[in-house]
């Protein structure tokens, strides 16, 4: 009997709010971006605008952001992770959240025809030559690559392991907010540049063992074309931003 009422007691009783369950919100903002590594003094200014959007399922967060940096320039990011939220008219909320991050410059021009092989040794320009066949098959291979990193060049993408995120809020009215935030992320970054070095690193790897350059001979070429292996303890570092904005929450 006590069981039977038991049962019924739960079934009338009322079921927690759906703000509890789902939470949907957007945001337009305001902030100031940097970190270590050259890839965020690639942008003209540390100060962008742009829009966040989020939900919130039963306790899990999964938000993107979009910044505008500059003309044809934009930093995206996507996050999940979880956050607390303390206060009710006038709220702090402290979140950690990981995911990638993506980076857009503007459009560069492929530099190609632009080997200069009197910088090598006049030795070592004329075993180039003797071994290749002709400096002109360098060059073509060259410019190929240059057309390539132009592509690429203009993009970077990584990884935030991890970021504190930290936010303080007032509400204006039912649905909208005013608020403050910082973030404090670890990440790993590779810019396009960097990627393009690396595949010219490989490709006078390649040519050297086709055509049977020798160590100093490669390390020759590898200077003249800008070839480059990436060092993974490059690629780490520290990312932050801070800002102001106005959100819709339902």
């Amino acid at each position: 009997m006590r069981s039977r009422a038991l049962i019924v007691a739960l079934a009338l009783a009322p079921l927690p709010a759906a703000a509890d369950l789902l939470t949907v919100w957007a945001a337009g903002k305001a902030d100031y971006l940097g970190g270590t590594g050259g890839v965020f003094t690639n942008f003209d200014s540390p100060f962008g605008g742009g829009v966040e959007a989020g939900v919130e399922v039963l306790g899990i967060d999964v938000f993107g952001e979009a910044l505008i940096m500059g003309a044809d320039q934009y930093f995206f990011s996507a996050n999940l992770g979880i956050d607390f939220a303390f206060g009710d008219e006038t709220r702090v909320i402290l979140g950690i959240f990981t995911g990638p991050v993506f980076f857009v410059f503007p459009e560069q021009t492929a530099e190609t025809g632009g080997l200069n092989f009197d910088r090598l040794p006049a030795d070592q320009r004329a075993r180039l030559e003797s071994l290749v066949g002709s400096l002109a098959k360098v060059e073509a291979e060259y410019n190929k690559y240059a057309e390539q990193e132009a592509d690429v060049g203009r993009l970077a993408a990584g990884w935030n392991l991890g970021r504190l995120r930290l936010n303080i809020e007032h509400q204006l009215a039912t649905p909208l907010y005013i608020g403050l935030g910082g973030q404090l992320g670890y990440h790993y970054i590779l810019t396009g540049e960097a990627a393009a070095a690396d595949t010219k690193s490989k490709a006078v790897d390649e040519m050297a063992r086709e055509y049977g350059l020798d160590r100093e001979l490669r390390e020759h070429v590898r200077d003249l074309v800008g070839a480059e292996e990436v060092d993974t303890n490059d690629l780490d570092g520290l990312n932050f931003s801070a800002g102001i904005y106005l959100k819709f929450e339902l």
